[in-house]
């Protein structure tokens, strides 16, 4: 599920430079993306993202820092390939196929969720008699997709939230009962059960194949190729060292190392 809130711009945010060498020899690596947390969250929060601290780690042990802000998804992507940016975070090939694109930094991956014991029904309508919670203006697929198209409009079949904590208040509902059933990323839903205290009430009876997202650097950026190499070898040095579970474990995650990929 490419599955994204669409935000203004935040406020930025400079992680790191400790161990840098002399001033003046230090890059600043401009990233950008609208929030989706936990990928990459506000860049003010305390956690502002798996991504973004793995990102901050392995440029600060090149030497180099990092420039987080939010901005729009598609200014992001359009202004990035002009070179006003280094990269984008959380894309796909398709969305930026000119892009150099990083080893996966991840995945996203379609899940449902339910309250712990309950099961969708395994023959006929599986939403049947149940009530269907997700994000308003997200893109889903699979059998969602045509329980959406064909309820969507009915709140006693689908209710659809916005905003940026759309998926804590659904995640409330469906404790609480208002709904049966949410569909959202596997990541999000992870993370905010595990902030809000719910994995005793909740849990996901249903995942898609997964499907690996990317930090995707500007065809227009001179050193992207240098980049690239300084995420994929320093990712590497993360999950050897166990320092990669470390900070997955700070949004409830584990390892996307052996996901089952599209």
């Amino acid at each position: 599920m490419r599955a994204r809130c669409w935000g203004k711009a935040m406020i930025g945010l400079l992680l790191g430079l400790l161990q840098a060498p002399a001033a003046g020899s230090a890059d600043v690596i401009r990233l950008r993306a609208d929030a989706w947390c936990p990928f990459n969250c506000e860049p003010a929060a305390r956690q502002p993202g798996y991504m973004v601290e793995i990102l901050a780690e392995v440029f600060r042990a090149a030497g180099h820092e990092i420039d987080y802000r939010t901005l729009n998804w598609s200014r992001s992507i359009e202004e990035t390939r002009r070179g006003l940016y280094e990269a984008v975070l959380g894309a796909v090939p398709d969305e930026a196929p000119d892009f150099l694109f990083s080893q996966p930094l991840g995945v996203t991956q379609d899940v449902y969720a339910m309250r712990r014991g309950e099961r969708l029904a395994s023959t006929g309508d599986p939403f049947a008699g149940r009530v269907v919670g997700g994000v308003a203006g997200y893109g889903y697929s699979g059998p969602i997709a045509g329980f959406l198209a064909a309820h969507g409009q009915d709140p006693s079949r689908v209710q659809l939230l916005a905003g940026d904590d759309a998926l804590i208040r659904n995640l409330r509902k469906l404790a609480a009962g208002r709904v049966d059933v949410i569909v959202d990323d596997r990541n999000r839903v992870q993370s905010t059960i595990g902030t809000l205290g719910l994995a005793d009430r909740i849990e996901i009876v249903w995942r898609s194949e997964a499907e690996p997202v990317y930090v995707a650097f500007s065809p227009a950026a001179p050193k992207a190729a240098l980049y690239k190499r300084l995420v994929d070898e320093g990712v590497q040095r993360l999950r050897a060292s166990g320092r990669l579970a470390e900070l997955l474990r700070r949004y409830n995650l584990t390892d996307w190392a052996g996901a089952e990929i599209q």
